[in-house]
Parts: C-alpha cells; structure tokens; sequence
C-alpha cells in the first residue's frame, strides 16, 4: 500500500474518532459547567490546564518521536522503545515529577491530581505510539469505548460527588484507552524487532531534546498559559469563561485539523523515502485547510452569543465576545497544523524552538501586564496576536527554507 493510500487510510479512521471523542468531550464539559456553574467549572479547568502542564514538562519529547520515527523506521526505533529499561526510565520520570509537581502546585488535591496525571499521561503516550504504527482500527475502537465509558461514568457519579464525577470521567477515560491500546499491542504484536537496520541513537536523542524543548517553549504561546495568570489576577469564574470559549473555538477548526493529524507519519515516510508529491500535498491541503476556516470560523464568530448559550447555557453569556475572537484567529491555527506537521516530519525542531523562544518570552511579559489591566479581552487579544506572528514567520520557513510552496495567490484569487 503506498503512502497516499495509507495517509487516506489513517485520515478517514482519524475523522470518525476524533470527531466522537470531541463531541462526547464536549457533552461531559458543557453538562459540568450548566450543573456545577462557572466558578467550579473554573477551578476544574485549571487543575486540568496543570496536569496538562506537569505532561508537557515531563514527557522528554517521546509522543513527537514516536509518531516520527515509529513511521520512518519502525523495526530499529522499535528495538529501543519497547524495552524494558526504556519503560522503567520513563515511568520513573513521569511519576516522580508527576507526584512532586501535584505535591507542589495541589496539595489540597494531591491524590486527584496525581492520578488524572497519570491516567491522561499513559494515554497520551500510547496515542502516539498507535499513530507511529497506524494502528488506525485500533486507535479507532480505544477512543470510541473509552469515551462511552468517561460519559456514563460521569453521569452515574454527577448526582453523588459533584464536580468530582468530572475528574473521575477523565480518569477513566484515560485508563480505558490505555487498556485496550497495551492489550492490542500485546496480542497482535503488529511490531518485528529483528532487523539489521540501525538508527544512531544521538539522532533520536537528538530529535527528542529538540522536539521537547519547542513543546514548552511553545506552550506558552499555543497551550492555554493565559489560564496562570488569569487564575492569579482574576477569578476561576474568568478561568472558566475562558476555557469555554477556547474550547469552542478549537472544536470549531476540529473537523478541519482531523485531517492533519495523519500528516506527520506521512511527511516523515515521504521525506525518507525522497518522495516530492509531499510538496503537492501540502500545497493542496492548505488552501483547502485555508477555506473551510475561514467560512467555519465566520459562522460561529458572527453567533457567537448564541452558540455559548446553547451550549454552556446562559451563565457563559459574558464569554460570547472571547468566542469571537478566537474564532478570527482559529483558521490561521488550523492552516498552520500542515506546516506544523512538515516541519516536525522533517526534524527542523530547532528552528519551532528558536521562534517560539522569542514569542515565549514575550508572551510571559505581556500575559503579566496586560491581563490585570485589561483583564480576559487584554489576554484573547494578545494571544490572538502572538499566534498570528508565530504562523507568518513559520510559514515563510518553510516556502524560503524547505520550498514548499505556500498558495497565497490561488488562496485569494481562485
């Protein structure tokens, strides 16, 4: 089967896995902020924004090298994953930095935090791993029974232990995920190790450190840090209308980055193997990406009001104006999930490291002033500035530096 047919293949089983798990993730959200109200579903946002956080400063770069190098050279990069020194290592990592972290920044929910975080965290792993492998089947059937599983969970618990049915919803969908994707793997076993191909274990190394270290940085611009210093300069009321229309304004673009998620396995084989219909593809799918953006994001932008209302009911009403916002810089984001995707394919991490330095850097002094001054209409429009910025100069990377084109004119005049 050839790398076109593959990348349809995986697009397709993407699609339909990610748009339930996003809907089902939605009910769960939308249903907790109409029942618990703002405030708590606020103070929930912000222990999730926090493991999410704790994750991305341990992780070490393995989910981005996974997906890369699984792709690339299964069999050698395999012979060093699945290890058991590998596996100790990284678990002894994460559960050390997770419980110091929870004991740190939650001590008053040490416990809760340290379990979501490691329940979230094997989940995350393994869905790099399944993509690495296209393991599209079986990523399929872990994301759809463990989202059945986080709704009934959380309906049963809501009326017995409140915004705690929440954090239990995760848990399990978390653990359900992770149970079906390690009992697939050990009974198919769709990985070989024997081969007499070698990978240089400093390029991995390499690759890893670099990878990981673009993440944090870039966090500070793309993964929701507005949320620290909305928490410490305002309210988890203000916590909780920003998550809520940022959630909205990614599921928005959702449909769209579902088809960019199989990009970075497909770039990667295509680089290896030399194939130059990768810069077709790019080309194409970013001014398709580029289109139904920006009309998606039009519609919601323009009803802003009422779909916040419909959905997170008439409490989230002060948050309608943050949704429009978002939503006029969503389709620039959801364009540059193809460059994204090269630019990791091709290992320039370093280049996504020095940029997003800079917007980092600037991002931490703007967040600081200009939200306990301007509040949460200061931070949407920073955040939607530092977005723009970090997009325009990735984009001219990789048309000056990578020659792939971008499709400016035919994406206004065609």
């Amino acid at each position: 089967m050839n790398n076109e047919n593959q990348l349809a293949i995986r697009t397709r089983y993407n699609i339909f896995a990610r748009l339930f798990s996003s809907l089902t993730l939605l009910f769960v959200n939308a249903y907790a902020s109409r029942t618990f109200g703002a405030e708590a579903y606020g103070g929930a946002q912000y222990l999730l924004w926090g493991v999410q956080t704790i994750w991305l400063f341990g992780n070490m770069g393995l989910p981005q090298t996974c997906s890369r190098f699984l792709a690339a050279h299964t069999a050698p990069f395999s012979r060093i994953l699945f290890t058991k020194k590998t596996t100790a290592v990284f678990t002894a990592v994460l559960l050390v930095l997770g419980l110091a972290s929870s004991f740190i920044f939650f001590p008053n929910r040490l416990f809760l935090s340290s379990i979501l975080f490691i329940a979230l965290s094997l989940q995350w792993l393994l869905q790099s791993i399944a993509e690495g492998l296209m393991l599209n089947l079986l990523h399929f059937r872990a994301i759809i029974w463990s989202s059945l599983v986080m709704t009934i969970v959380f309906l049963s618990l809501r009326p017995i232990t409140g915004i705690e049915s929440y954090f239990a919803a995760l848990i399990m969908n978390g653990l359900v995920y992770s149970v079906i994707l390690i009992a697939g793997l050990l009974k198919h076993r769709p990985v070989s190790i024997e081969t007499t191909e070698t990978l240089p274990m400093k390029q991995i190394v390499t690759f890893a450190l670099s990878v990981w270290v673009a993440a944090i940085i870039s966090a500070f611009v793309w993964q929701r840090m507005e949320i620290f210093f909305i928490e410490r300069s305002l309210t988890k009321t203000d916590v909780g209308y920003f998550s809520a229309a940022i959630t909205l304004a990614t599921l928005a673009m959702q449909p769209i980055q579902m088809f960019s998620s199989a990009l970075t396995p497909y770039f990667s084989k295509a680089y290896s193997l030399g194939d130059e219909r990768a810069k077709q593809t790019y080309t194409f799918l970013t001014k398709i990406f580029a289109w139904a953006a920006f009309f998606t994001a039009a519609a919601v932008s323009f009803n802003s009001e009422f779909v916040i209302t419909f959905i997170y009911g008439e409490n989230f009403r002060p948050a309608s104006y943050l949704l429009a916002i978002f939503c006029g810089a969503a389709p620039f984001s959801a364009v540059a999930s193809v460059g994204s995707s090269l630019l990791s394919a091709h290992a320039k991490m370093p280049f996504v490291a020095a940029t997003s330095a800079v917007l980092a850097v600037v991002s931490i002094i703007a967040y600081a002033m200009i939200i306990p001054a301007y509040g949460l209409f200061g931070g949407a429009i920073v955040r939607t500035i530092l977005q723009g910025a970090g997009i325009i100069v990735g984009t001219l990377y990789i048309h000056r530096r990578l020659h792939f084109n971008f499709p400016l004119k035919e994406y206004l005049f065609s």
